[in-house]
């Protein structure tokens, strides 16, 4: 069986990550670095979509 994970960021929030330190923004890269790496063998693609103010809905 395969699932499709879309992640969807508010741009509020993306803004607000934008002035995370470069720490924060390195723990963050981290945790999502490792969290792939976990189930990197259930994972087929990993095509990155566009910023939220260019995405179009079909």
């Amino acid at each position: 069986m395969r699932y499709v994970l879309m992640n969807w960021v508010h741009p509020d929030d993306a803004a607000a990550w934008e002035e995370w330190s470069a720490e924060e923004k390195q723990a963050d890269i981290d945790r999502h670095i490792a969290w792939f790496g976990k189930h990197r063998d259930h994972i087929a693609g990993g095509e990155e979509l566009d910023e939220v103010r260019t995405v179009k809905t079909l």
